[in-house]
């Protein structure tokens, strides 16, 4: 065991590893870890390969659930290992924090049929009164013309993940009409002579998620469980 040490001919004696501890709280010094790159740019440092890739886990399963085991990020993640200043290395909590927090990107949409100034801007996270800001020359009173070219911001996180996830779902078969004109029946009336029965079908998709929005769904297989019997209407014909 180390004897106290004295700092100064008055100062009270302490322990020689409260001394170290003092000396580094006090001085310059670079410790090994590992920045984290996001499309060029360092966007947080931690102290190993193994704590990144934890942390990288994480924010998958923040934004894909806890059994995402695969998956990729929509943008180019590096990792540097590197001597880093104390001072600036981040705890597993504070690059997680990094990771999830989100940025202003701005964007073009072209309108399509069927979009209005209200559904472009709630797709982008945005109020009317900041569309209309962001395109001080679009009249808010005139027609929203199709190919129309809107200027929106978008707060997405730092780091976009991309999770495939299996699904199986059973959808309900639609009832099929047909109807037939006969002339045993007087002009325009209708007799259902078949009653129809809705069918149940099972879909196997693959359905990909860019952090919490489906972005894609890919049909693998359709199980037909019961089939659909068809309604048979007829109705008379001059």
């Amino acid at each position: 065991m180390a004897s106290p040490v004295r700092i100064g001919r008055n100062a009270p004696p302490i322990s020689f590893d409260s001394l170290i501890t003092d000396l580094l709280a006090a001085s310059e010094y670079y410790v090994h870890g590992v920045a984290i790159d996001i499309d060029g740019i360092m966007a947080a440092t931690i102290a190993s390969r193994a704590a990144a890739d934890e942390v990288l886990t994480r924010v998958a399963r923040h934004w894909g659930g806890e059994d995402i085991d695969n998956y990729e990020c929509e943008e180019i993640v590096m990792f540097r290992e590197e001597y880093i200043h104390r001072t600036d290395l981040m705890s597993n909590d504070a690059v997680f924090a990094a990771l999830t927090a989100r940025r202003s990107v701005q964007d073009a949409h072209r309108a399509q049929a069927g979009d209005s100034y209200y559904s472009i801007a709630r797709s982008a996270g945005m109020t009317l009164d900041q569309l209309f800001a962001a395109n001080p020359n679009v009249n808010p009173d005139a027609f929203l013309q199709e190919g129309q070219v809107l200027l929106v911001t978008r707060n997405l996180p730092i780091l976009s993940v991309i999770t495939t996830e299996r699904v199986e779902r059973d959808e309900i078969i639609p009832i099929p009409i047909e109807v037939v004109s006969v002339r045993t029946l007087p002009v325009g009336q209708q007799s259902v002579v078949q009653l129809g029965i809705e069918g149940l079908q099972r879909v196997t998709a693959e359905v990909v998620r860019v952090n919490d929005n489906i972005s894609e769904e890919r049909i693998i297989s359709i199980e037909i469980i019961r089939p659909a019997v068809t309604e048979i209407i007829q109705i008379g014909a001059p």
